[in-house]
Order: C-alpha cells, then structure tokens, then sequence
C-alpha cells in the first residue's frame, strides 16, 4: 500500500513539476563523486523498474550514494562501488512491456 500510495504522489509531482525523483532515473558517470565511500551502481534495465528502485535506495542510503545508468556490470567494478544492483522480469513480460511500450510511445 506504501509503494503505490508513494508512486501515486510521485506521478501527482511529476505532472506538477518536472523535477521529481523519477525525472532524474540516470546519472552521468562525468558528474559522479565515485571517490566516496558506499557508492551503490544500480545498473538499469529499461522496462524492469529501476527508476522505482532508485528512488527507494536514494531515500534510504542518500542520494549520492547510489549511480545509476544503461552501462555494463564492469562499470560498477572499475569505479570500485560496494555493491552493484539490478531488478530482472520475467522475459515473456519484459518483451511485451518494451514491445506495447514502443508501440504506443509518441517517439
């Protein structure tokens, strides 16, 4: 019930102001302080919920603690972060998800 209640404001602040949690899903590696210690790399998978993940993570841990972006598991180890993450869906799911998502999308 938290979750959803949580998404439902978030999705009232997104269409309200555009600098909501979710607007910001990924980093730029550029503009990182790896050099911190406890540094989370979320590597994200689109359509699996990462945004969400993030979102919860930064709340508990702090948001810049955790990176996150589209790039290879490697990453997380030249950049030596404690901890690499990531959300896996069910393959049957996660292709049609992409699949309605890119049919409906306006892009």
């Amino acid at each position: 019930v938290h979750l959803l209640q949580t998404l439902a404001v978030e999705k009232r602040n997104l269409t309200e102001n555009p600098v909501s949690p979710y607007f910001y899903c990924w980093d730029h590696a550029e503009f990182f302080n790896f050099s911190q210690k406890d540094v989370i790399y979320l590597m994200h998978i689109p359509k699996t919920a990462a945004c969400s993940l993030k979102y919860d993570v930064m709340s508990a841990a702090g948001a810049g603690k955790i990176f996150s972006d589209e790039l290879c598991y490697s990453f997380g180890e030249r950049h030596h972060a404690s901890a690499v993450m990531t959300i896996l869906r069910n393959p049957r799911s996660h292709v049609l998800s992409q699949y309605y998502e890119c049919g409906t999308s306006d892009t």
